[in-house]
């Protein structure tokens, strides 16, 4: 049996060389370059997160340095460098029609503020590749003590 040897000409190559570049331009136009890039990143990132009507005695269980993971995967979102609280509140409509402030007893809501390594980008902060975090962004997590949902409300370059 003959072995047929394969040609390789000036065309062929041509080919090639367009469509790998094709697929290099796809992959960055389409976002991928920022990802990559997120996960390569050591830039210092602060966020700030409210946690809305959380027992009063979680917030005592919050302590600085405490490291915040996600439910979702157990992936670190950063570690909490400040914290502070105030009543939760809450509106209620009167029978009269009239909507109210008021607050819930025994509960809080909480701020936090949060150091992690990442990428600022256009949109937002990618922590560490694994998370885009930006203003109105929720997610869930935990630390070793307390598990919550958090609204993110800023995010930032240290510095």
């Amino acid at each position: 049996m003959k072995i047929k040897k394969i040609k390789f000409n000036a065309i062929d190559f041509l080919i090639l060389l367009f469509v790998i570049a094709a697929i290099v331009a796809v992959a960055f136009r389409s976002g991928l370059k920022d990802s990559l890039v997120a996960i390569r990143s050591n830039e210092t990132i602060v966020y700030t997160l409210r946690i809305n009507n959380l027992q009063a005695e979680s917030f005592d269980m919050l302590e600085l340095e405490d490291k915040l993971f996600s439910q979702k995967d157990d992936k670190p979102l950063g570690k909490i460098v400040g914290k502070s609280s105030r009543p939760a509140e809450t509106y209620i409509s009167l029978d009269t029609g009239k909507i109210v402030k008021t607050y819930i007893p025994e509960r809080l809501d909480i701020f936090l503020t949060v150091e992690c390594t990442g990428r600022v980008t256009e949109e937002g902060c990618m922590l560490g590749g694994n998370y885009f975090v930006a203003s109105g962004k929720r997610i869930s997590a935990y630390t070793d003590t307390v598990s919550f949902s958090f609204e993110v409300t800023d995010a930032y370059k240290k510095g």
